[in-house]
């Protein structure tokens, strides 16, 4: 059978301008959930737009049919809002398409035109989105459209087990995708996890078995009445948009002259060693020190250092601050067993106020990479390569990036940093301080 003629009033629609996506996150239990303020909808279709970066796909659940938690590094791209429906489908049957399984003529059922379309094979539903100049999302995509950069478990909740999966705008994701869970499986394209030979893999889970998002289910790609499928596109980003890929200052510490502001006090010191570190030092009686880069001020920027941690880490608290300005700041540390993300508000009765914070399943002791960034209003904290927790807060929006610490109960501590990399928005100048 000849390919179905595809929909000029479609022809246009292969790549969408990136619009904003804006969303909070609110501490919820032993979880979190959000509340979705606003999403992008690309170019008139019933699409969103999920920006480009890295996210978490996978699970930590040991449970079958996962498989296990890691980063993907996406370029933006754009989603159905809701699963292809009946009516959807019964257009491109009408066109030449192969009709599902179910259906009893070439046109859907009556009363059901609505509905999510099932009963399609992964060749037909690769067939119907490129016939609209789209295509089936990755699994990565797909996680991430539902999951967020963060990997929630469902598209609402980062609870492990539901009670009941909500339905439409109730249950929809943080950019606003509906029903992943709990409507019909759906198809994937390209899978991040190899399956067998001729399989193929279908998310989501139908409404008599709704799944977590990391689930996968393999099948041979024949046509099943449960199994249905959404589509994507690639897009192209609006280059206003920050791209946190662009380095504006790096420094190894190799030369005393790279800028920072050393000093040497009773209670702390901060000095370049001879060892090529810079050397923070604190002891009892010092309340907590910021040191700023000698960079200017920036609103959205990550922040990327090394940091050996020696003596009293049971107490002592260490680590990044960002949007630094008028004695204010967010923190990114660890100390006394755990990671927190912080608001220092030197003139609050609480001067540093936890905005976020976990256990931590390894060392202090040793060398650790520790990573920063603020987007807007979101923050996120990573150790050793692994996302370690994230919050929102919008109370500062610009400032410097710099390095923190806090004193310890008792004793003392240093810490001593290397290797410093701050990204922020392209555009800027570029200062590398390394061996100056």
């Amino acid at each position: 059978m000849s390919s179905p003629s595809r929909p000029a009033r479609r022809a246009d629609r292969g790549l969408l301008i990136l619009v904003g996506v804006v969303w909070l996150l609110v501490a919820a239990g032993a979880g979190f959930t959000y509340a979705r303020l606003d999403a992008g909808v690309a170019n008139g279709e019933d699409m969103v737009v999920v920006p480009g970066g890295r996210s978490v796909i996978g699970s930590n659940l040991t449970l079958p049919n996962r498989v296990g938690a890691a980063f993907a590094t996406l370029d933006a791209f754009a989603i159905d809002v809701d699963e292809v429906t009946n009516d959807e489908f019964g257009a491109y049957v009408a066109a030449g398409g192969t009709r599902p399984g179910d259906w009893s003529s070439a046109s859907p059922d009556p009363g059901t035109g609505a509905e999510a379309v099932d009963g399609v094979s992964w060749a037909s539903a690769d067939a119907y989105c490129r016939w609209l100049g789209k295509r089936l999302p990755t699994e990565s995509e797909w996680e991430t459209a539902g999951r967020g950069p963060i990997g929630l478990t469902y598209p609402w909740t980062n609870e492990v087990a539901v009670d009941a999966v909500p339905t439409g705008s109730a249950g929809a994701s943080m950019y606003g995708v509906r029903d992943l869970t709990g409507g019909v499986w759906e198809w994937v394209g390209a899978v991040y996890e190899p399956v067998g030979a001729g399989m193929r893999v279908a998310k989501g889970g139908s409404a008599d078995q709704p799944t977590d998002l990391a689930y996968r289910q393999v099948l041979n790609g024949n046509a099943v009445l449960t199994v249905g499928f959404r589509c994507a596109t690639d897009v192209v980003e609006d280059e206003t948009l920050p791209n946190l890929s662009a380095a504006v200052f790096r420094d190894d510490f190799t030369s005393s002259t790279s800028g920072w502001g050393t000093f040497e006090e009773p209670g702390a010191a901060l000095s370049y060693d001879a060892a090529g570190t810079l050397r923070f030092s604190s002891r009892v009686g010092t309340t907590s020190t910021l040191v700023p880069a000698p960079t200017g001020q920036l609103g959205d920027a990550e922040v990327e250092v090394t940091v050996s941690a020696s003596g009293n880490t049971a107490s002592a608290v260490w680590g990044l601050a960002l949007r630094a300005a008028e004695g204010k700041a967010y923190t990114f540390v660890l100390g006394d067993g755990e990671w927190r993300i912080g608001l220092l508000d030197g003139a609050a009765s609480e001067p540093l106020r936890v905005l976020a914070s976990g256990p931590l399943d390894f060392d202090l002791e040793g060398r650790h990479l520790l990573r920063a960034r603020a987007i807007g209003p979101d923050l996120w904290f990573e150790v050793d390569g692994a996302l370690v927790g994230n919050t929102n807060d919008s109370t500062l929006t610009s400032g410097f990036t710099g390095l923190f610490l806090q004193s310890p109960s008792e004793g003392e501590m240093d810490a001593e940093f290397d290797d410093i990399v701050i990204r922020a928005g392209a555009g800027r100048s570029f200062v590398d301080r390394s061996g100056s």
